[in-house]
């Protein structure tokens, strides 16, 4: 049995922190940015789900957003992902 739903994958790497740095979007209004998969072409596998822990692979392009006063995608800066991971602890209740 499948099930189709939707998420949002985004993460925190001090490597791109220069690349937000120099986004004029990010040192202004919104001050708050991120890098995200963008919303196509990407792929998300579900590798394993045991002891209230679901691990998974990941693969895309990923691109800059504000998450701040004034959201935003911008599609000029980006990379590709080949070989993400994910590792998440989820609580039941």
């Amino acid at each position: 049995m499948s099930h189709n739903s939707e998420g949002f994958v985004s993460w925190f790497d001090s490597s791109e922190d220069e690349i937000i740095a120099n986004n004029p979007k990010c040192q202004g209004v919104d001050s708050d940015c991120t890098f995200s998969l963008s919303p196509n072409g990407n792929k998300i596998v579900i590798t394993s789900v045991e002891n209230d822990i679901i691990k998974g692979d990941f693969s895309g392009k990923a691109i800059i957003v504000g998450t701040g006063a004034a959201p935003y995608f911008n599609t000029s800066l980006y990379y590709n992902i080949t070989d993400g991971r994910f590792r998440i602890k989820y609580r039941k209740e």
